[in-house]
């Protein structure tokens, strides 16, 4: 269910020449559950290898960034210089980026169907912190959110409507970009 997305997603990136990749939660799981979770982590490593760009994953658990690192090496044959795994806070971690992010990925903080206010407010503090990192041709993607009462990024689409981005694909997972 995340095929197309990533697809799309990859895509744009090429066509705008991404060089800073930032993900929010790491593929926690490595391998071992790729198609559950997604494997974000080794997706966005492969095309900063192959781009010449800089992968930066941040999660607060080291056991997970460590999983997620383990398999980029496995897939990648090797862990490159410009491939980030970094634990800390999200929001602090964004909050003192230190340049403008291309591609913006959100993935952190589980989310819960019976209590979805913790996880949308934690990505909705995610993008508040990012936002000024963010340049007219940054794309951000949210992920889980075909999930019952809009998943984790509910508040995030709201707030970038509401900043003049448009929606680009909504499936499972959403893209969006600023409109032109």
């Amino acid at each position: 269910h995340r095929y197309q997305t990533f697809k799309t997603a990859l895509d744009l990136m090429q066509k705008r020449g991404v060089k800073i990749i930032v993900e929010t939660g790491t593929s926690r799981d490595g391998l071992k559950n790729f198609e559950g979770d997604g494997g974000s982590s080794i997706i966005f490593s492969q095309y900063a290898t192959d781009h010449d760009a800089q992968f930066f994953s941040v999660d607060m658990d080291q056991s997970a960034l460590n999983n997620a690192s383990i398999a980029v090496q496995e897939v990648l044959g090797k862990l490159d210089s410009k491939l980030h795994f970094i634990k800390s806070d999200s929001i602090v971690f964004l909050k003192n980026f230190p340049v403008a992010i291309d591609f913006l990925y959100l993935d952190s903080y589980d989310y819960d169907v019976n209590n979805p206010n913790a996880s949308q407010n934690h990505h909705l503090l995610e993008i508040k912190a990012a936002y000024p990192h963010l340049t007219p041709q940054s794309i951000v993607m949210i992920d889980d959110c075909g999930l019952p009462h809009g998943g984790k990024g509910r508040l995030v689409i709201s707030y970038l409507l509401g900043k003049g981005w448009k929606i680009l694909e909504n499936k499972y997972q959403t893209i969006l970009i600023k409109q032109e």
